[in-house]
């Protein structure tokens, strides 16, 4: 996985697409219960079946975080996660952003980051009152 190419996101450098998706998993529940559902649909059949990684196809989950992070997304599917569950991945989630952007490459352009990045990042300030 570290050698991952990041798409560009037009507008916005690598550093701030990255920060932000990084914040938006720590910070964020519905973030990072999305990001762990959407690796784990990466993840072949056999690495569901048994929570652990092979590590040769550079998606989902690598080896060391497979076991927990494929046990945490299995309960949020069946909506029995805990809120140990939710703090233990927003502490690990974040690791995945790169990955996270690629799908959020394929399957929209981008479109829908973007316009998560252009309420954080533009046009906010102009609204304030004071």
């Amino acid at each position: 996985m570290g050698n991952r190419i990041i798409p560009e996101v037009k507008g916005y450098t690598k550093r701030d697409v990255m920060g932000f998706i990084r914040m938006k998993l720590k910070s964020n529940d519905i973030w990072a219960k999305k990001a762990c559902v959407s690796l784990y649909e990466q993840q072949t059949e056999w690495e569901k079946k048994n929570h652990i990684s092979n590590g040769h196809n550079n998606v989902g989950f690598d080896r060391n975080d497979s076991p927990l992070l494929t046990g945490i997304a299995c309960r949020i599917v069946k909506h029995q996660e805990t809120i140990k569950d939710i703090e233990r991945l927003k502490k690990m989630i974040w690791h995945y952003a790169a990955q996270l952007v690629c799908l959020a490459q394929a399957k929209d352009g981008c479109k829908s980051l973007r316009k998560h990045l252009d309420f954080y990042y533009k046009d906010v300030k102009k609204n304030i009152p004071y």
